[in-house]
């Protein structure tokens, strides 16, 4: 996957493009144009949390 999304030790969130940020040195998490990937990563990873029942 081209993107990272976890949470910050500090408890705000992270958005990394790998491939053109490689170091991660910018956090993109609420950037206006990134809103629609971080909207879908926190579904999928909502998705992923899900215990079945």
């Amino acid at each position: 996957m081209r993107h990272t999304y976890l949470p910050a030790q500090d408890g705000s969130w992270l958005l990394r493009d790998d491939k053109t940020d490689p170091y991660q040195m910018s956090n993109l998490i609420n950037a206006p144009e990134h809103a629609e990937l971080q909207a879908y990563l926190e579904a999928l990873l909502q998705q992923k949390l899900r215990i079945p029942r």
